[in-house]
């Protein structure tokens, strides 16, 4: 989980919050955003390009262990293991 201080976190959760009233959804449209924002603000070089992929599969990761994971042992608990 990015661990940001409580102030730099209001303007980013204002962003969140209009992209939910735009009804952005994870059928592309997160793709998208990701994309032009990487291309209209990371200056191409292979640091900048490591560094870009290297946030993404930390959020990657961060998800699984925040969210899917969890999920994974609430439903383990109520089916059993194969």
């Amino acid at each position: 989980m990015p661990y940001l201080k409580p102030e730099n976190r209001k303007s980013l959760d204002e962003i969140v919050q209009l992209m939910m009233d735009l009804n952005v959804s994870f059928n592309g449209d997160i793709n998208y955003i990701l994309c032009k924002l990487v291309r209209r603000t990371v200056k191409p070089s292979y640091a900048n390009f490591k560094n870009v992929a290297g946030e993404l599969e930390c959020c990657k990761l961060e998800l699984y262990r925040k969210l899917v994971a969890p999920y994974e042992e609430i439903k383990e608990a109520e089916n059993g293991t194969f």
